[in-house]
């Protein structure tokens, strides 16, 4: 496995980027070989952007740069959501402890902390 999305509700995601839900997704975990799994969290915006490492959280600025410049032509474009505080701490808990993709033993530097 290379990636899984997380959504509010609780459920997750990971077949083709194409099929994913687009709405609700809290997080999205990407196998990264420096730090076992990188969590791209706390944005509006969620993209597959293969030219920079597949999925990726993007802020509105970014989203358009996406939109915009990016290849490949057909974009895909998720869409985050708010929760409350208590519910985005458990939801987080079973991120950390997700075992589908290999622990995460640091924090890249452009990579949100919780």
């Amino acid at each position: 496995m290379q990636w899984k999305i997380y959504y509010a509700d609780g459920s997750s995601y990971y077949g083709e980027p194409e099929l994913a839900p687009k709405r609700g997704v809290q997080a999205i975990l990407v196998k990264d070989e420096l730090v076992g799994r990188r969590i791209e969290s706390s944005r509006d915006y969620y993209v597959y952007w293969p030219e920079r490492g597949g999925w990726r959280s993007v802020d509105h600025f970014a989203f358009f740069e996406y939109l915009f410049e990016a290849n490949p032509p057909t974009k895909i474009v998720l869409f985050g959501s708010v929760m409350a505080d208590e519910e985005y701490r458990m939801l987080w808990d079973v991120i950390s402890n997700d075992s589908d993709l290999p622990p995460k033993s640091g924090f890249l530097s452009d990579e949100r902390k919780p």
